[in-house]
């Protein structure tokens, strides 16, 4: 049974069995360290966090990151907003035109390719286009309920992520993709 759990600032309600859950009672901006600790072991213990209603400055949400390490990522070859002096910041934005393509509408975890990928992002909308919708699932239920067998087999698999393929497969090339950005994918 899903139960609501009671933190130091906030409270945590459970979305589904799987995964997720509604942030209640604070502002992620005002977390004393107690309500950072809560935090962390909330998003371990959920694995997707909601928060409605934060309205986060990009400042806020640098400083609420920090909360899970001190290094943010810079995406690769993604849009940011470095030039307002947020080089940590992607903007997602449709694409105009009958070519454009976007690498957001498939199944995905940000930043894989890297060594040590980021372990959790922040997402925020200023505005919600018709029809968008955003999905998350546990890798880690999926995993849970796979046959012991299916598991072992996987416990020696070693995979190796491209973004190279993923940047080729959706024309990312017109954000600004050089050869030394793809090399850099591969730090």
């Amino acid at each position: 049974m899903l139960k609501r759990k009671e933190c130091h600032q906030f409270a945590v309600e459970p979305c589904t069995p799987a995964i997720g859950g509604r942030i209640e009672g604070c502002h992620l901006s005002e977390l004393d360290e107690k309500g950072a600790g809560d935090l962390r072991e909330a998003l371990w213990e959920y694995g997707v966090l909601f928060a409605a209603k934060q309205h986060l400055s990009f400042e806020q949400m640098k400083q609420t990151a920090h909360i899970f390490g001190e290094r943010l990522e810079e995406h690769s070859f993604a849009p940011t907003i470095a030039d307002e002096g947020h080089p940590e910041v992607v903007k997602i934005e449709r694409l105009k035109g009958s070519s454009a393509k976007t690498t957001t509408d498939i199944w995905h975890h940000d930043v894989v390719s890297l060594t040590h990928p980021n372990i959790m992002s922040i997402l925020q909308a200023d505005q919600v286009p018709f029809g968008a919708d955003t999905m998350w699932a546990s890798m880690t239920m999926a995993y849970d309920r796979l046959p012991y067998a299916m598991k072992l087999l996987y416990a020696n698999l070693m995979i190796e992520h491209d973004s190279l393929y993923l940047a080729l497969r959706h024309d990312i090339g017109g954000s600004g993709i050089t050869p030394e950005s793809l090399a850099a994918l591969a730090e």
